[in-house]
């Protein structure tokens, strides 16, 4: 569905007020660009985004009937990522899928991937680079209002008016952007075959006595079929049904302008919406995991038309829309983590509205069994949602209802099931209500709504079999060796991180011995584990993952264990390595290249290096021409627990500047005897200068670029060579000289774990 945007303003009295007092005197200022010194005569210009006024070192001001403002201040203030590379003066503003390249000197702006024209280049003033309002804020989807009166530039987010066809749905589902692949999904990781010794293993845990694959499915019925276990409330819960509608009171149009959580209220439980004038009606109702509530008369102002909620055990994220231009609705919808009742109360001055969420009451809980198998059903005033994990030593489900309470007692009780033997339950804690079932056995189960207020969860036999999940200190798998002579090292690793999911392809078809389906695990590393067999008609084990893991295999005779490990478990050395750009980005050109293809052909070329290197484990934020985010290359790094980070780039500079060079974010650590950024930075650079013999410019701190301030490890930027240079891009066009390139850092990368090891 296509995305809708709507024009937004907020402009309050306060802040008119408060800009007025600030700015109510006119004095000269001093500029200094293009190389000379100019007086600056112009009143001020005050900028407000979003409801909220940007200040910074240099206030707007127009040229040439343009006005320029700051571009980290008011970029920043958007939401957008900024990045300035002074060697090229080019600015980069990257704002969800939208990527825009400005220079200076330049009328014409690189806007994902096509040239555009603009009404002005931007200019570096007083060393602030200043850029076109409008263009850059109409670009990445705001609306521009010039205040003339108050000298106010007014920055929010733009809309599509009334294109009420482009609304194809009763519930406006505003969809995630689809995430590019940043990794080849055919590169499947070679994992060195190694034994691990006696001592690895009780490091890990893994256990060495035999592992019961019982796959005898019990009969039914069972005692449980004829005396299920009922536990109730008498409560009336008709208390806690959603609240009636509000009255209906006739006020001119008002715009809503704000909706939060209201912050005042420490659980997260209060939501607040605000009108800019009295609202005249509004319409609510409970529909899949969301609050819809239509306000009438009433256009649509908020800042934003999607905004993520954090922290927050009610709401995943407001989301709102002009629903009907005529007559006048703004919907909005709060997306709910877990199905729960509330209630709406109208402010006297009916300016502003709260959702109370509440917490679902349990009422009611009956273990029962059914042709399927054993069923626990969960009653409340709405649909309970659960989240079942599976728990061994002994077997059981531990089922969590959050946000939720009983209004009955806990019990526990011995039952005689197909494969409940025990139920317990117990307010687990003070917003969470949890069921325990007891289990002989690890059969699979299905989760299902019962009515309007019941949600079932339907204990099944497995369609797999021989297949063993412990939760030890880290996830484990146990696997019935399909013969004696079988070897794990034949098992064929793929690991797809950045989508998380990791594939175990046995040498042959043995669903004989394994069977087909879903075996859901639920605990904090893995999802579930997909039994299957793939096209080439080969046995495969798919683990969806909830964190990336490392896996390994160990051999324990009549059976193998899979172990999902953190990284740093597993590799001592471990390093991201980022292919700056790509995609819709091509970073800096010139000569007839782009900078994305030789920074990736320097990675790849680096890649065929370290993977004949098994002690350094090598993590890559693209292998081909995608376009990862900022935040997604230093979210890799970051998860995975990285011991460094390298992003390698090329640089350009009108073709007058030629040269190697590193950049790096300079901490604490620099004047220690710790690795840092900086110590970091001098090898790399030592390493490229002496082996491709290029200009050295040394090393830079730039503490202000993205995927150096964000990463928590020693990160570092190279710059090898400068493409716009005739000297440089005629070392670049040489497969040597890349490859050379891929060597020095090759060395590098030895060189820092050798003098800087982990002591993992």
């Amino acid at each position: 569905m296509k995305k809708i945007k709507y024009v937004t303003y907020l402009l309050t009295i306060s802040i008119i007020m408060n800009i007025f007092l600030i700015h109510n005197v006119n004095a000269d200022m001093l500029l200094m660009y293009d190389g000379q010194t100019h007086i600056y005569k112009e009143p001020p210009i005050s900028l407000v985004v979003k409801g909220n006024i940007v200040e910074g070192d240099i206030p707007p001001m127009v040229f040439d009937g343009n006005t320029l403002v700051p571009i980290r201040e008011v970029c920043e203030a958007m939401g957008a990522i900024v990045e300035w590379k002074p060697y090229t003066k080019e600015a980069y503003i990257g704002m969800n899928d939208s990527l825009i390249i400005l220079k200076t000197n330049s009328n014409q702006a690189w806007v994902n991937g096509e040239y555009q024209d603009i009404p002005m280049p931007p200019k570096v003033i007083n060393n602030k680079v200043m850029v076109p309002v409008r263009f850059v804020a109409e670009t990445i989807g705001y609306d521009v209002k010039w205040l003339s009166n108050e000298r106010i530039v007014m920055v929010d987010v733009a809309g599509e008016g009334n294109n009420q066809k482009d609304i194809e749905e009763d519930i406006i589902d505003i969809e995630d952007e689809e995430k590019e692949d940043i990794l080849d999904k055919e590169d499947i990781i070679d994992i060195e075959d190694k034994e691990e010794d006696s001592e690895q293993e009780e490091k890990i845990d893994i256990p060495n006595s035999d592992i019961d694959f019982n796959n005898k499915i019990p009969k039914l019925p069972t005692k449980l079929a004829t005396v299920p276990v009922v536990i109730g409330s008498d409560k009336d819960i008709s208390e806690d049904l959603p609240s009636s509608p509000i009255e209906t009171v006739s006020h001119p149009t008002t715009d809503i302008i704000s909706a939060s959580v209201l912050e005042s209220v420490s659980d997260g439980s209060h939501l607040k919406v605000v009108a800019s004038s009295p609202i005249t009606s509004l319409e609510h109702m409970s529909l899949d995991g969301r609050i819809v509530v239509d306000i009438n008369n009433a256009n649509m102002k908020l800042p934003s038309e999607n905004i993520k909620i954090t922290n927050n055990s009610f709401v995943k994220s407001i989301r709102a829309s002009q629903f009907s231009s005529n007559p006048k609705v703004t919907r909005i919808v709060f997306d709910l983590i877990n199905q729960n009742d509330y209630e709406i109360t109208m402010a006297s001055d009916r300016m502003s509205f709260i959702v109370k969420m509440k917490k679902s009451v349990i009422h009611k809980i009956e273990l029962s069994q059914n042709a399927r198998g054993d069923i626990l059903t969960v009653f409340g005033n709405a649909s309970p949602s659960v989240k079942v994990s599976r728990m061994t030593n002994p077997d059981r489900l531990v089922i969590d209802i959050p946000n939720s309470e009983a209004s009955m007692k806990a019990i526990d009780e011995k039952v005689q099931g197909q494969y409940v033997k025990g139920i317990r339950t117990s307010q687990f804690s003070f917003d969470t209500f949890r069921v325990v079932l007891d289990l002989e056995g690890q059969p699979e189960y299905e989760i299902m709504p019962v009515g309007n207020n019941g949600t079932a969860i339907q204990i099944v036999a497995p369609t797999f079999k021989n297949i063993k999940y412990l939760n030890q200190a880290n996830s484990q798998i146990a696997v019935l060796k399909p013969s004696l002579d079988f070897n794990i090292k034949d098992i064929v690793h793929y690991d797809d991180y950045m989508n998380r999911v990791y594939k175990l392809t046995l040498p042959g078809d043995y669903s004989s011995v394994y069977g087909q389906g879903i075996f859901h695990i639920g605990d904090e590393k893995l999802n579930y584990l997909q039994i299957s067999n793939n096209i080439n008609n080969k046995t495969e084990l798919t683990f969806v993952e909830n964190k990336i893991s490392a896996f390994e295999i160990y051999d324990k005779g009549g059976y193998f264990v899979i172990a999902l490990l953190k990284p740093t478990e597993k590799y001592n050395k471990i390093i991201t390595i980022d292919a700056g750009h790509g995609g819709k980005d091509p970073g800096a050109t010139g000569n007839g290249m782009k900078e994305k293809d030789l920074n990736l052909d320097i990675v790849l070329r680096l890649k065929e290096l370290l993977n004949n290197n098994p002690e350094i484990k090598v993590y890559y934020t693209r292998t081909n021409d995608v376009y990862p985010t900022l935040e997604e290359r230093s979210a890799l790094a970051n998860e995975i627990e990285s011991d460094i980070f390298l992003s390698v780039h090329n640089n350009a500079y009108n073709g007058k500047l030629k040269g190697t060079e590193t950049l790096y974010f300079p901490t604490a650590a620099d004047n220690t005897e710790e690795l840092s950024g900086k110590k970091m930075a001098q090898i790399f650079q030592n390493n490229l200068v002496s082996r491709l013999g290029t200009n050295d410019r040394g090393i830079k701190e730039r503490p202000g670029l993205y995927v150096l301030r964000t990463t928590t490890m020693p990160a570092v930027l190279v710059e090898v060579a400068f493409i716009d240079n005739a000297n440089d891009a005629q070392l670049l066009k040489a497969d040597s000289f890349r490859q050379e390139a891929a060597i020095a850092l090759y060395d590098g990368i030895i060189t820092i774990f050798e003098k800087y090891p982990t002591y993992r």
